[in-house]
């Protein structure tokens, strides 16, 4: 199940003034008027692992001390079944917007292991 923006062929502009949320379904759009622009309404997961079906690698990073450290992640995530939000994601991110959430992530996750030591990652482990 997805929410979905109509691309205007005939125009080459996307229509994003409705947001179709309607979960199923036949759906007339006219012609040369497509749904091209399709978002979740489910959650999703971001795995960040050495597996099989994990979206990126390991995150490596630094910890303040210097010492190279890899980390496996998960992140779930749904989006706001709102048409101003998607909108905003939309002309902010493109159909990109999933490679901008997980390098997000992994910017993100560097930026906290920098902050923390060698102990830290150990004692504070479920914290970090």
């Amino acid at each position: 199940m997805e929410m979905a923006f109509i691309l205007n062929a005939n125009r080459g502009v996307p229509e994003t003034d409705k947001l179709f949320n309607n979960g199923g379904g036949r759906l007339l759009t006219g012609l040369g008027r497509r749904f091209e622009f399709t978002f979740p309404r489910e959650a999703r997961r971001l795995v960040f692992a050495n597996t099989a079906g994990a979206a990126s690698p390991l995150i490596s990073g630094r910890l303040r001390d210097g010492l190279q450290v890899d980390i496996g992640l998960s992140v779930q995530y749904k989006l706001k079944q709102d048409r101003a939000e998607v909108e905003n994601l939309f002309y902010s991110y493109g159909s990109n917007w999933e490679d901008f959430f997980s390098k997000y992530i992994r910017g993100a996750s560097r930026n906290v292991l920098s902050e923390h030591g060698v102990f830290d990652m150990w004692e504070r482990r479920g914290v970090i």
